[in-house]
């Protein structure tokens, strides 16, 4: 069974096969599942951008559910806070070369 490859995968490395176990949980109507894979590629740094998310048809079984929105959102938060981060470092670069 193809599913196994992606088990396989997570085995070497947790959460890069998360994101298309997501995908395949809820085809299969397994949302609890879904949802704890997404959360596994997230925090892996694995998972697509939420553009690419909201388009995945994949994923239409789970769209509708509340805890999808809250995924998204945890998901633009993270962004927002990556470049915060960013600029920090950017501006201590800048300090410490002036």
């Amino acid at each position: 069974m193809k599913s196994t490859r992606f088990f396989n995968a997570e085995n070497i490395q947790q959460g890069l096969a998360s994101y298309n176990l997501a995908c395949l949980y809820a085809l299969q109507n397994k949302a609890d599942n879904c949802l704890e894979a997404l959360e596994k590629a997230r925090d892996c740094g694995l998972v697509p951008d939420q553009q690419d998310i909201l388009n995945d048809a994949d994923l239409d079984n789970v769209k509708q559910l509340s805890w999808f929105d809250e995924f998204i959102k945890s998901l633009a938060d993270e962004e927002k806070l990556a470049k915060e981060e960013n600029v920090v470092v950017e501006e201590s670069v800048e300090n410490d070369t002036e």
